[in-house]
């Protein structure tokens, strides 16, 4: 982008030799950075990372890519503001896509996570969100540094995640 940097996807044959190059520039032009990448079961790829969406403020984007490097779509969440980081990406059986992320929310350290699903054609099914610890008043159990995530075979969805169990600590679960 013309204030930052744009998401970079390179293809490499296995003797070393450059194939192509998809650059990914988001909506705002501004700072995009991939985060993870994985193959679908088609071969396509998943690239996950952070865009610019806004003065002072950075989304969840998903970019889709056959595999010749050409972009099938790309997809952005930002219903919680300030992405810190894409922390998992995984498919199911039907390639339905799986994004884990961390949100920093009012400046809290430990910030809001964020689940989403998108179905094969890049539609969000559903999204998931997790209160940051800075948000309760209480004892909770809530999870907020995600690491990674799965997926099983009947599409149950595990995290790894730190846990924090008051406002005041965490534990590593």
């Amino acid at each position: 982008g013309s204030k930052g940097c744009d998401m970079a996807t390179i293809k490499y044959a296995a003797a070393g030799g450059g194939q192509w190059t998809n650059r990914y520039n988001g909506v705002w032009s501004g700072y995009d950075e991939a985060r993870r990448i994985m193959l679908d079961q088609q071969g396509n790829l998943l690239i996950a990372g952070t865009s610019e969406a806004g003065p002072a403020t950075s989304a969840m984007t998903l970019v889709k890519l056959n595999p010749l490097g050409l972009r099938l779509w790309a997809q952005t969440y930002n219903a919680l503001p300030n992405l810190q980081d894409v922390h998992g990406l995984a498919t199911d059986a039907a390639n339905a896509i799986y994004a884990l992320g961390q949100f920093n929310y009012g400046g809290v350290s430990f910030g809001q996570l964020g689940l989403v699903k998108y179905d094969a054609a890049g539609s969000r099914q559903w999204a998931v969100e997790f209160p940051g610890a800075g948000n309760q008043t209480e004892t909770w159990n809530i999870p907020v540094a995600p690491r990674n995530l799965a997926v099983d075979a009947g599409n149950n969805i595990y995290l790894a995640s730190a846990i924090v169990t008051s406002p005041k600590g965490s534990t590593l679960t």
